[in-house]
Order: C-alpha cells, then structure tokens, then sequence
C-alpha cells in the first residue's frame, strides 16, 4: 500500500461525480494531500473541496467541460499550463508525496492499492500514439497511459521539467497535436520525451461504458463499476465510471445534506 500517495485533481462542473468520486478516495486515504483545481470560472466546487479537506484553487487557463468528460488540456497553452500547475504542486503542497495520482469526476477507488507502481508513470492504456511522433522521440510505447487514476513517481516528474521546457512544441504539433489535445497524451508525453519509464498494471484498469446510445441515462450505470463491467473486480483504481455524471435526485439531495 502506498501510505505517501497524493492527489492532482482538476475538475469542471460537475458537482455530484466530483463529491461521490473524491467520497470513495476519502474511504481508504482519509488524510492523503489532495490538490483541487476548480476549472470552470466559478466556485461551485469550494464547498466539496471543504467538506473533504482539499487544497482548493482554481486553474487561470480554463479547459474545455462536456457532458460526458472533461479537458484540461484542448491546446498548446492549456497543456502548458497544466504541466507547470502539476509541477508547482510537486515542489509546494505535494513535497512530501512520493506518489501522485491524476484525479478525475470519473476515477473509482475499490479499495487501497496494495502495491508499489512499477513505472515512473503508471497508468491505463488508452489512444494509440502516433507512428511519425514515435520515430521523431524514439519512443517503444504502443499507446498513452495517462487516464484518470493513473499514477506518477513525484521525483520522476519534477527531473523531467527541464527536458519539458526544451521542448520544440512547432515541431512536435506538426507531427501530431494530441499532446496538447488531451492530458493523458500529455501526461505520457511527458514522461516518455525525458526518457522515463512509462506502462500499465493490473490494479489500475478501465469501466467498459454501457452501450452509446444509452451512455447517459443513470440506471444504465448500476451502482458500482463492477455491476457494469465485471472486469474490473480485481483492480483498485478503477478509471471511466460516469453514473454520477447523471445524478438522480436522491443523490444531488445527499450531496446537498453533507454540504
């Protein structure tokens, strides 16, 4: 179990999935450092941010919110900054962590991790990573590894900043912009441009969604992950569980009794 975890979570406007996913975090680390980025212009997540003891700030670059998921990172600037947010934490409020976990509305903990990362980022596969930007860096990777609930060596990150800060950004984006599009590309960008370790493991893993067309009704979402994709059972961290994207009056009411 990793007793020196903290947290980067930047969240938009989505209230209830923010209360109820933090809710499972606070069930296993109920003391663990947590960073809470507000990135919607408002404060509509101060109150939640209290009720769990956050580190509360909001993001001076605003990202993209839609329905069914957030962007913090939707272009050159946005992943700029996010980067050197992630990086100010790392040296301030997180100093002491050894591991940081990128945080999202739809991150599910089942239950504590029960063993080291083996990789500087340790996280769930998701896009595949572009051919033409593979020989440019001479990366081995076969897909980004940044979705939510992924988790990076905090020592890691900090010696890659440099590397970052050299980086020929016309250069990269005219090969592939996806870097800068999505924050799990970025984040696996990151890690993998300075030569660190990047890959999967089984404790972390992704909900399969219920069928599109059907993506957003509440009661399609069961109420837990496993109920909607039963392979995930096993993992710890479970990334993609959106039931509380849509919450049912019930739940935007308990949420509203603990704020």
């Amino acid at each position: 179990m990793i007793n020196n975890l903290g947290v980067f979570y930047q969240s938009g406007h989505k209230k209830e999935a923010t209360f109820y996913s933090l809710e499972r975090f606070r069930k296993y680390y109920p003391n663990n450092v947590i960073i809470l980025y507000e990135d919607n212009g408002s404060n509509i997540l101060k109150s939640v941010s209290d009720y769990f003891n956050c580190v509360y700030k909001r993001t001076n670059i605003i990202g993209e919110n839609y329905e069914h998921y957030g962007k913090p990172v939707h272009n050159l600037p946005s992943a700029l900054d996010w980067i050197d947010r992630i990086y100010h934490e790392c040296v301030t409020n997180l100093q002491y962590c050894d591991w940081i976990m990128l945080y999202e509305d739809d991150v599910w903990v089942e239950k504590p991790i029960e063993g080291t990362p083996p990789y500087d980022l340790t996280g769930i596969p998701s896009y595949y990573i572009n051919e033409d930007l593979k020989r440019y860096i001479g990366s081995t990777l076969h897909s980004n590894f940044g979705r939510g609930g992924s988790i990076f060596n905090r020592q890691s990150f900090i010696d890659s900043y440099d590397t970052w800060k050299q980086i020929d950004w016309d250069i990269i984006t005219s090969i592939d912009k996806t870097p800068v599009e999505w924050c799990d590309c970025t984040i696996t960008f990151y890690f993998d441009y300075a030569k660190k370790t990047v890959g999967g493991w089984s404790e972390l893993i992704n909900c399969n969604p219920p069928p599109h067309e059907v993506i957003n009704q509440r009661h399609e979402w069961k109420t837990s992950p496993q109920e909607v994709d039963e392979s995930t059972k096993y993992a710890s961290i479970i990334h993609g569980y959106k039931g509380y994207y849509f919450p049912t009056q019930d739940e935007i009411n308990y949420v509203k009794s603990k704020l």
